[in-house]
């Protein structure tokens, strides 16, 4: 069985719910004391708001992601203790950055940081991160503006290279039980440029572009450290545009 599913393609949209999440006090309470245990671990977590799915609706031919926020104390307490019975599932963004130079088409991996809580040391596809808590009049959620905001943090590179954002699907992370909408990125730089820019991120190491005709050996090779969301992106980005 995959530790990933395709939920959807390129049509969706997100918006967030009216119907919010209600905590009782034991639960707060386990909250509470997983947290401070995390804490002891880790001093860096930073327990701001993050999104999480409250349901999908099917509309004509697209679909409809419904989020509320949450601490994110409530996310890592939920998924250390299943007991406590919230079924949080977490919504970030997730991107494939597709560079062209030369007649050469690649595609940017990095390696996550030994201090994340989340696969440390493992390959991800740059960028990825949370929603950030943005909405219109109408609750429209921007994760496009957001993904944007998260290829200038782990790139450092300015987004006047980005040349176009296109939609691609909504992936399911099964083991971390986290939501991913995903986009490729195109951008116009050099191959030595992008590779320094993210080598200056704190967030990852070793950053390495692939050329796309390596792509499946690459993944055939390092298959056990790739996260599960860049599998899924890959997987429905090589069947897309090259088969």
């Amino acid at each position: 069985m995959t530790a990933f599913e395709i939920v959807c393609n390129e049509n969706f949209s997100i918006s967030l719910s009216n119907d919010p999440l209600s905590i009782n006090e034991s639960q707060q309470k386990l909250i509470s004391e997983v947290w401070k245990n995390e804490l002891k671990k880790n001093d860096t977590l930073h327990n701001g708001k993050v999104p999480c799915l409250r349901k999908i609706i099917s509309q004509s031919n697209s679909k409809i992601l419904k989020i509320f926020y949450v601490d994110y104390s409530a996310i890592i307490a939920d998924r250390l203790e299943p007991q406590i019975g919230l079924d949080l599932k977490q919504v970030g963004v997730s991107g494939i950055i597709e560079i062209s130079n030369n007649g050469f088409k690649k595609i940017l991996f990095s390696t996550r940081s030994s201090n994340t809580t989340e696969y440390p040391d493992y390959l991800e596809l740059v960028p990825s991160g949370n929603l950030e808590i943005t909405d219109d009049e109408n609750n429209l959620i921007d994760f496009q503006n957001t993904l944007i905001n998260e290829f200038y943090e782990e790139t450092r590179l300015s987004s006047d290279v980005l040349r176009n954002i296109t939609p691609l699907c909504v992936v399911y992370d099964k083991i971390n039980h986290v939501y991913d909408v995903c986009s490729k990125i195109q951008v116009e730089s050099s191959f030595e440029d992008l590779l320094a820019c993210v080598l200056s991120s704190n967030e990852y190491y070793n950053p390495k572009l692939i050329d796309v005709k390596d792509i499946e050996n690459f993944i055939s090779i390092n298959n056990e450290k790739i996260i599960p969301t860049s599998k899924a992106i890959l997987e429905y980005y090589m069947k897309l545009f090259y088969n």
